[in-house]
C-alpha cells in the first residue's frame, strides 16, 4: 500500500482525462518494492518528459495557470528509482498568492503507459504542512504529526482538488502560511516525502536495507506475521 508517494505528494491524477486517486500502485518503488531512504532529484531538460505525458501535462499547465499557479523550475527525476524502462519525473508548480506547491508525478515505463499523480502543499508558520493528494496509499497511514493531511479519490477535476486544499486552509490564518519560494521546492517536496516515510517506518510497512540508503517494502506489518 505505502508503494505509492507521498508527497510529495506530492506528489497528481489523470486518466480519461483525469485519474485522481486510481494511479499506480507502484509510483515511486520503481516497481521494485523498494524506496530511498532520502529523496534526492535530479533537474531534467523539459523535453525528457514521456510523449505520452506531454498532451496532459500540457493540459494540466494551461489549466492550473488559469487557477493562477506558475511553472516553479525545471521538471526532476528521482535517480535512485530510475532503470532501464522506467522513471519517475515530478514536475513542480506554485501558486504565490495562496501559498502552495503543486506537485505534479509522473512514472514513465514501458508498461504501463505513463502514469500521473498529483500531491498539493503549503507550508505553515509552525512548521507543519497543509497537504492534498491523489495518492490512495496515503490514505493507509497515519499522517505525519506536523501534516494537515487529507487523500481524494473521488475528485473528477483539477478545480474541485484545488478547491479541497483551498477548503482545508481555512483551518489557519493565512498569515499562518509561508509564502512559497520557487527555488525551495526540492527542499519542501523531500522534508514531505521523509515525514510519509517515517509514518511507514512507524507502522512497520518498511525495513531498512543493509546499506542504509533504500527501505523494502513489507507486504505486510510485521506485528502481523
Amino acid at each position: 500500500m505505502i508503494e505509492a508517494w507521498i508527497a510529495l505528494g506530492a506528489l497528481v491524477g489523470i486518466a480519461a482525462l483525469l485519474i485522481w486517486g486510481r494511479g499506480p500502485k507502484r509510483l515511486l518503488t520503481g516497481r521494485r518494492g523498494r524506496l530511498p531512504k532520502v529523496l534526492e532529484l535530479t533537474d531534467i531538460p523539459s523535453g525528457d518528459i514521456p510523449s505520452d505525458a506531454q498532451q496532459p501535462l500540457d493540459y494540466l499547465t494551461a489549466k492550473l495557470s488559469d487557477l493562477g499557479f506558475e511553472v516553479a523550475d525545471l521538471p526532476a527525476r528521482v535517480p535512485a528509482l530510475q532503470r532501464f524502462g522506467h522513471k519517475l519525473i515530478i514536475v513542480p508548480f506554485v501558486h504565490p498568492a495562496e501559498r502552495a506547491y503543486f506537485l505534479m508525478g509522473i512514472e514513465a515505463g514501458l508498461h504501463p503507459k505513463t502514469q500521473l499523480v498529483l500531491h498539493i502543499i503549503s507550508q505553515l508558520t509552525d512548521g507543519g504542512r497543509v497537504e492534498t493528494t491523489t495518492l490512495p496509499a496515503l490514505d493507509a497511514l497515519t499522517p505525519p504529526s506536523d501534516s494537515h493531511a487529507q487523500v481524494v479519490l473521488d475528485a473528477e477535476t483539477i478545480d474541485e482538488i484545488w478547491s479541497r486544499h483551498r477548503r482545508a486552509l481555512t483551518d489557519h490564518d493565512r498569515a499562518d502560511r509561508v509564502q512559497v519560494d520557487p527555488e525551495r521546492w526540492q527542499a519542501i517536496t523531500a522534508e514531505a516525502y521523509e515525514g510519509w516515510v517515517q509514518s511507514a517506518v512507524r507502522a512497520q510497512r518498511l525495513q531498512l536495507e543493509q546499506d542504509g540508503t533504500m527501505y523494502r517494502i513489507r507486504r505486510r506489518p510485521r506485528s502481523a506475521w
